[in-house]
């Protein structure tokens, strides 16, 4: 959708061709509270749906756009099913928003405004129709488009209590890991183990295979990859939120499902150094990492290498 950003790789799909693929998309196998079932199994707490990303097509039946997954050949309303499947799961659920939207021709023009307020009634319409704990915004490039004192004034004022990354401003290279800024919550180091922080909230994201969506070639990283992962979050006093791509059908490829098995039978016997756990009281090492509970040393691992 943008050709001017280093990241970004037109060879692939142009543009023109890209806004038209949603009119082929038919996630048939899509279950929601199987989503929902992976994510307990891999002792996951909650999780975050990508709603809208860069590219601006929006993932609920929204009024303000046609560019909209009910406008598929799918004809669902993905967001919906999710909140609902959630609810029903005792999970509580995040969503994925990035404010600049690619798609949107008002966005970062003479007439930025406009866009403001479409994408306001964008998130007027999540926090006001779904069930959503937590906002996690996205940074999409120079220059900011989405006014963040008025965004996050707008978000809190509609869901009280809301849970915000610290995104809606740019604020350091290193994806502004120990800085939350003014209108964020907490840190987002990405695809990499923050490091040591109990300053304040932080979270890495990150994926389990190399991309963040779905690759027909794509294979997870081994188990050891991903505890040492888990573990270097929790021994550095902050958390994980572990990506997982769904291909076009709606289903999770088997080998990362499998993964995520495997997680979730290492936290059914190790959770209790991890679930409700700080940072500490020992800086972790490319070798070592510990927890502690109530300033006493609860678990100490060693990585082997």
């Amino acid at each position: 959708m943008r050709t001017d950003l280093p990241w970004c790789k037109p060879d692939y799909v142009v543009p023109e061709i890209y806004q038209q693929l949603y009119k082929q998309f038919n996630p048939v196998k899509f279950d929601a509270r199987q989503w929902m079932q992976y994510a307990k199994d891999a002792g996951m707490k909650y999780i975050v749906f990508v709603s809208k990303h860069h590219d601006g097509f929006v993932e609920w039946d929204s009024r303000l756009t046609d560019y909209k997954i009910t406008n598929s050949p799918f004809g669902r309303d993905v967001l919906r099913e999710l909140s609902d499947a959630a609810k029903e799961a005792n999970m509580p659920l995040g969503v994925y928003f990035s404010p600049g939207d690619w798609h949107d021709k008002d966005c970062r023009t003479a007439t930025n405004d406009a866009f403001v307020k479409r994408m306001h009634g964008y998130l007027t319409e999540l926090l006001t129709n779904y069930d959503i704990k937590l906002l996690w915004f996205d940074y999409d490039g120079f220059p900011n488009p989405s006014f963040p004192e008025e965004t996050a004034t707008l978000v809190r004022k509609l869901k009280p209590g809301i849970i915000l990354s610290n995104r809606l401003e740019p604020l350091h290279p290193d994806e502004s890991h120990g800085r939350i800024g003014k209108w964020g919550d907490y840190a987002t180091p990405e695809n990499r183990v923050g490091s040591y922080c109990d300053a304040v909230p932080w979270e890495t994201c990150a994926t389990l295979g190399k991309g963040w969506s779905w690759r027909s070639n794509d294979k997870p990283h081994n188990l050891r990859f991903a505890l040492r992962t888990l573990i270097g979050c929790a021994g550095g006093d902050g958390n994980l939120l572990l990506n997982v791509g769904p291909n076009a059908l709606g289903e999770f490829q088997a080998d990362f499902v499998d993964r995520l098995h495997e997680i979730g039978a290492w936290m059914k016997t190790n959770g209790e150094s991890i679930y409700g756990t700080r940072g500490g009281p020992f800086t972790p090492t490319n070798n070592y990492a510990s927890t502690q509970r109530k300033c006493n040393i609860h678990s100490c691992f060693h990585f082997q290498r």
